[in-house]
């Protein structure tokens, strides 16, 4: 099951929280976006479209260059 996850980073004295998704901790793509709601929607995606997790990167890349 896809997850999101969250962390915090600073960034030139900046905090901030950045998001990512998960499957099973053996794929993981952290600092997606610091718009928690739009990696959450991703997450769900993945989920519902039963997404085969060794596609994850190239899904992660896609919706990046959006």
């Amino acid at each position: 099951m896809y997850e999101l996850t969250s962390k915090q980073k600073i960034v030139e004295g900046k905090e901030y929280i950045v998001y990512g998704i998960r499957y099973n901790d053996v794929y993981c793509f952290e600092d997606i976006s610091t718009n928690q709601n739009t990696v959450s929607e991703l997450a769900d995606a993945c989920n519902k479209f039963s997404l085969d997790p060794i596609h994850l990167g190239d899904v992660v890349e896609d919706f990046l260059n959006i």
